[in-house]
């Protein structure tokens, strides 16, 4: 990334492990990363019937609590290349595709096909790598944080947690015309607090005054869980809103039991907050004056 190079990177399959929160491992927990969820488009155009894939990893990622996934993008059976006599054609020929399943040959209808099917993360993030592919061929002076911060803000805004579908699902047309430019677009941290809350931190403060958090995950993200955006304590902001500002609170965007409540995901005494009137700290993430060297 530090040489010009935009890293994608799948989110991982381990959504139905527990409830599928801090499951987002490496490479995908790198901040400088587009890390991509999957969705079950259900085989229809319309965006209306998507639904999280349930093997979808979730964030934050484990240990560094970064927000995860940035975004998603179609993983469920996605028909790609068929690699003959390989493991997965050999041990899951099941999934190879029949010519008649492509093809009007009613000579050849039950032979195996040119193509194969899989579902996964490693099937979404491949989406946003071509868009990126599109971004940079329309403009090659564009460097990996612009292109991170427009695929996110051009994705298309959903309901969901942050932790689930990250800034929302792919919109490759919306991204190639997207504007803006940012020099590090590093996916923000999050604390589970003491009070029961949970924050994170301000995009337009990380980013550039341009990439609000309404702009990037949208004004009505984590309303399906019964939350909504509200913002975070005077007496918070007031002493880190370098770091903590934007929005949050007792029903934060990020403001969800299975999530704030997990030990295995928010365990080792890495974040403290006594009440709203207390100071935000994070031991164990803070990224301080520099992001790239985090305590």
């Amino acid at each position: 990334m530090r040489k010009g190079i935009v890293v994608v990177a799948a989110a991982g399959n381990d959504g139905a492990v527990g409830t599928g929160f801090g499951t987002v491992t490496s490479p995908g927990n790198s901040p400088d990363a587009v890390t991509v969820g999957a969705m079950d488009d259900r085989n229809t155009v319309p965006l209306a019937d998507d639904v999280l894939a349930g093997y979808s990893s979730k964030g934050p990622s484990l240990i560094d609590f970064v927000v995860k996934p940035d975004l998603v993008a179609p993983g469920t059976w996605i028909v790609s290349a068929r690699a003959v006599s390989s493991w997965l054609d050999t041990q899951h020929h099941e999934l190879t595709l029949q010519i008649g399943d492509y093809k009007n040959d009613p000579a050849h209808a039950t032979q195996d096909g040119a193509y194969y099917s899989l579902s996964g993360t490693s099937m979404a993030a491949p989406m946003v790598a071509g868009a990126a592919a599109l971004m940079i061929q329309k403009d090659p002076t564009l460097n990996p944080a612009t292109i991170k911060a427009r695929l996110m803000k051009s994705a298309v805004k959903d309901t969901r947690l942050v932790f689930e579908t990250g800034a929302g699902t792919l919109d490759a047309y919306a991204a190639v015309n997207a504007t803006g430019y940012a020099q590090n677009a590093k996916s923000p941290l999050a604390m589970a607090a003491g009070d029961g809350f949970v924050y994170i931190q301000d995009t337009a403060i990380l980013w550039g005054s341009t990439w609000t958090q309404g702009a990037i995950w949208g004004g009505g993200k984590g309303s399906a869980a019964g939350v909504s955006l509200t913002p975070v304590p005077q007496s918070i902001t007031y002493g880190s809103g370098a770091i903590w500002g934007g929005t949050g609170g007792a029903k934060s965007t990020l403001d969800n039991p299975a999530v704030a409540g997990s030990g295995a995901i928010w365990g080792g005494g890495r974040s403290s907050l006594d009440s709203t009137s207390g100071t935000v700290t994070d031991d164990g993430a803070i990224w301080g004056g520099d992001p790239d060297n985090r305590k």
